[in-house]
């Protein structure tokens, strides 16, 4: 239970905007989780956090990007998996086009699965030069959320990410090492 519990508090933190703490939580370099369908959660919120971030690196986007192809191709239907390879496809110029056609379809039919999606959709609008469109993603972002900084167009400035590093120092509880294994029920 306690691998389920710091997936838990990963994923809440990655719904706050808290990347660099949710990821530090499912850091399988880190951590190790004795159930693959907890390790295979771990990944998904650790390769997310990875792409939510101000700056990434073309390594990460790619190694990303090949998970959440890997994921979907398991679970073509998942509103989730769709949404989150969306937001690594709208990383790239080449796939921003796929990207956008997935959010919006994903939109359309009501079946956005987090505010973040909406956030994605938002910047591939207003990098479209659709301003009306590009705030209205960003409206129903915030309808969909307490965390407003989640649904900003423009990613934090360096000093703001500094700050929000100094602050997230040593505030991750009692998560298990690596050289220990954390269990527990994924259901």
């Amino acid at each position: 239970d306690d691998a389920v519990k710091q997936i838990a508090n990963a994923e809440r933190l990655l719904a706050k905007g808290q990347l660099a703490k949710a990821e530090r939580l499912v850091d399988q370099h880190e951590y190790e989780f004795s159930d693959s369908r907890l390790e295979k959660k771990a990944a998904l919120v650790f390769h997310t956090a990875g792409l939510r971030r101000a700056k990434v690196s073309t390594w990460r986007i790619e190694n990303a990007t090949r998970f959440l192809t890997a994921a979907l191709a398991k679970n073509s239907e998942d509103p989730l998996l769709i949404a989150r390879h969306a937001e690594a496809l709208a990383l790239s110029d080449k796939t921003a086009d796929k990207a956008r056609a997935a959010l919006e379809d994903l939109a359309e039919r009501d079946l956005m699965p987090e505010a973040q999606s909406y956030t994605a959709l938002a910047r591939l609008l207003a990098k479209a030069g659709e301003t009306a469109a590009s705030k209205e993603a960003v409206a129903s972002c915030l309808k969909m959320t307490k965390h407003k900084a989640v649904c900003s167009i423009t990613p934090k400035s360096v000093k703001q990410r500094k700050k929000s590093r100094a602050r997230s120092r040593g505030a991750l509880g009692d998560a298990a090492p690596r050289n220990q294994t954390l269990s527990g029920s994924s259901k």
